[in-house]
């Protein structure tokens, strides 16, 4: 048995966490044009590669690309949802999102908000790990964060999942980050997978090349 505890696996299962807050409302102005941050179109693809961050601040590339794509749109309670294909990690199968635009949110068919490109420092979901290991937050930070990735410098806002971790599992640090970082008219830039608790090491896919209509 693995000695790390990896977060994804319990990630896998929030839905069953009791929630602390319900995932808050953004009243949106009617007729309002909002820039395109997701480039849900069936056909579009993005290639990553990994990057490890150590404990000790050094990156290095591992050679490893992973890519993620468009796969076909869906409805789901009338509503017109994208599926969204990632290339597994510590796992035999791809990550499935259905996703849509929903004025200047991207939002799961559960109604998740997983980015806003006007909503900042404002928390839309926590929710308290049943195994009490840690409590988790989302909300949007770093408003126009210039990113260079190897397919070029772009200016970013952040999704962050940050995990407030529990006393017994500090050894890395009380707060453990997962960001995901977009930009306008080409979606995902960078993307931090999730942590090992007993591991400081740090793993991002970065953009490497794409294709977007």
């Amino acid at each position: 048995m693995k000695t790390f505890i990896f977060l994804v696996v319990t990630l896998v299962v929030l839905s069953a966490c009791k929630k602390k807050k319900e995932p808050i409302v953004i009243e949106k102005q009617p007729g309002t044009f909002y820039a395109d941050y997701a480039k849900l179109k069936v056909g579009n693809y993005w290639i990553y590669e990994r990057y490890k961050t150590d404990g000790n601040g050094m990156t290095t590339a591992l050679g490893i690309y992973d890519t993620c794509f468009v796969e076909k749109d869906t409805v789901i309670n009338e509503k017109n949802y994208f599926k969204y294909v990632r290339s597994p990690y510590e796992s035999p199968s791809p990550t499935i999102s259905y996703l849509r635009d929903s004025a200047d949110c991207i939002v799961t068919e559960t109604g998740r908000i997983v980015f806003s490109s006007q909503t900042f420092n404002q928390v839309f979901r926590t929710f308290q790990d049943p195994s009490g290991m840690y409590e988790l937050q989302e909300w949007m930070v770093d408003k126009d964060l210039n990113v260079t990735v190897p397919a070029g410098t772009y200016t970013t806002s952040t999704f962050q999942q940050v995990f407030n971790m529990a006393e017994n599992v500090q050894q890395f640090g009380e707060k453990r980050y997962v960001n995901t970082r977009y930009t306008v008219n080409v979606g995902i830039v960078s993307e931090t997978l999730p942590p090992y608790i007993n591991s400081p090491n740090v793993i991002e896919r970065r953009l490497r090349e794409y294709h977007v209509e």
